[in-house]
C-alpha cells in the first residue's frame, strides 16, 4: 500500500508505504518506498514484529525521509524515521515506552518529525523531534487523556504550526493546533483547539499548510468532524497567521449517493489551492478521490480517481506537486495494491514479486487501524 508522496527538487517522485510478502519480516511484509516506480525495502533493525509507515519528505539533496514506528504491542513502540531506507530510532524520553512518528518535514536544513509519545497508544503526549532531539508540545494531562501531533508547517517569521488532536476521558476527540515561536524558550508552543459544527464532539486535524508571500499569511488545516467516530465528514479550517484559526470548519460534499468518507491528507499547491485526498462511497465499497478547494469554489465536490480494471474501490492517502504543477496522489486500489495517480492517471507500483502480490490480495482485510483514525496504517 502506498501512503505518502513527495516530489523533490529534481522532480523525483518518492512514495512511502509497504508491500506484503509471505517470506517477510512481519505479518504484513516489508516497509518500503518507491522512487520513480522502483521499490526499495526499508529496514526495521530487528526491533519488534511490526511496523508503521507514515508520510515522508525529501530534502534539497534528494534524500527521502519517512516517519513511522517499529514495535511489538500497543505499549511497546519505538518512533523512527528512515533516510533512503535506513532506519534511525528516536527517543521516547525516560518516562515513556511508546512513540510514533507521523510525518516528516524539512525546513531550513533541519529535519522535523512530528508525532507523539506515551505509556501506550491510548495515553499519549504530542511531540516533535528536530535533528533527533525530542520536544513535548503543550498538553494539559488533567484536561485531556491523550494527544498527538500529525504535521507541521512554517510561516515567514519562522513560527511552526503543528496540527493534531486532543482526547478527553469521556470519549470526545477535539481537533487542535499548536504555534511554536522561534527560540529555545518556546519549544512547547501554545495549544489552541479548533471549533466543530453544532454539537459535534469528534474530530481531528491532519495536514496544516501556510500560504502567502506577505504577512499575514493564510493557514489551512485538513481534518474530519462529526457526532462520533462512525459519523464524520471531511472538512477543513482556514484562518491567518495574525488572527489564528478561529472559524468553524467547512464541511466538504461527499457527492451524489455517497454515504461514507475518509479524509487522509491535504496539501497547498503553488497558487494557494488546497487539495484534500481520501475516499467516498458506501459501507461495502469506497472510491479514491480528492477535493480541490479554491477561492472561487470553497466547497467542491469530490473528483474521483480511476481504479483500473478488476480493482473495485481504493483510497487516496498522500498528495504532492512537481515544479510543473502536476498533481501526484499516492494510495491503493483493490485489495490495497499500491499505486499513484499523476494528474488523475493511474500508475500501479510493483509489490516486489508475484508472491508479494498474492499475499496482499489475500490479507483478508485492511491491517488494524490506529485508535484516532477511521482510515490508517498502524501496524500494531
Amino acid at each position: 500500500m502506498a501512503v505518502g508522496v513527495t516530489v523533490d527538487s529534481s522532480n523525483n517522485v518518492d512514495i512511502s508505504g509497504w508491500t506484503g510478502t509471505t517470506s517477510g519480516i512481519t505479518t504484513y511484509g516489508y516497509p518500503g518506498y518507491w522512487q520513480n516506480g522502483a521499490l526499495t525495502l526499508m529496514t526495521i533493525g530487528g526491533q519488534g514484529s511490526s511496523f508503521e509507515v507514515n508520510w515522508g519528505a525529501a530534502d534539497t539533496a534528494g534524500n527521502f525521509y519517512v516517519a513511522g514506528a517499529v514495535g511489538s504491542s500497543s505499549t511497546i513502540s519505538t518512533p523512527v524515521y528512515w533516510e533512503n531506507g535506513a532506519m534511525t530510532s528516536l527517543s521516547t524520553g525516560a518516562s515513556y515506552s511508546y512513540g510514533v512518528g507521523n510525518s516528516v518535514t524539512v525546513n531550513g536544513g533541519s529535519l522535523y518529525i512530528v508525532g507523539a509519545v506515551g505509556a501506550s497508544s491510548n495515553n499519549l503526549v504530542p511531540c516533535y523531534w528536530v535533528g533527533g532531539t525530542q520536544y513535548l508540545l503543550q498538553f494539559n494531562a488533567v484536561t485531556y487523556s491523550s494527544g498527538w501531533a500529525v504535521s507541521v508547517a512554517f510561516d515567514r517569521a519562522g513560527n511552526a504550526y503543528f496540527a493534531g488532536a486532543v482526547a478527553s476521558s469521556n470519549g470526545n476527540l477535539t481537533p487542535a493546533y499548536w504555534v511554536v515561536a522561534p527560540g529555545p524558550s518556546n519549544t512547547a508552543g501554545t495549544l489552541a483547539t479548533l471549533k466543530m459544527t453544532g454539537t459535534n464532539t469528534y474530530g481531528y486535524a491532519l495536514n496544516i499548510g501556510v500560504y502567502g508571500t506577505t504577512s499575514p499569511q493564510s493557514v489551512y488545516i485538513s481534518g474530519i468532524e462529526g457526532a462520533s467516530s462512525s459519523a464524520t465528514a471531511p472538512c477543513y479550517w482556514s484562518g491567518s497567521t495574525s488572527g489564528g484559526v478561529a472559524n468553524a470548519p467547512t464541511d466538504l460534499p461527499l457527492g451524489v449517493s455517497n454515504t461514507t468518507s475518509d479524509l487522509n491528507w491535504g496539501a497547498l499547491d503553488a497558487s494557494g489551492d488546497f487539495y484534500l485526498v481520501g475516499d467516498v462511497g458506501s459501507s461495502s465499497n469506497s472510491v479514491p478521490c480528492y477535493w480541490e478547494v479554491t477561492s472561487g469554489n470553497p466547497t467542491p465536490g469530490p473528483t474521483y480517481l480511476p481504479t483500473g480494471s478488476g480493482n473495485p474501490g481504493g483510497e487516496a492517502d498522500g498528495i504532492a506537486f512537481d515544479s510543473s504543477s502536476n498533481v501526484y496522489i499516492a494510495g491503493s486500489v483493490g485489495q490495497f495494491l499500491p499505486c499513484y495517480w499523476k494528474s488523475n492517471v493511474l500508475n500501479m507500483l510493483t509489490t516486489g514479486n508475484a508472491e508479494d502480490l498474492q499475499l496482499v490480495k489475500n490479507i483478508g482485510g485492511k491491517p488494524s487501524k490506529p485508535w484516532w483514525r477511521t482510515s490508517g496504517r498502524h501496524r500494531f
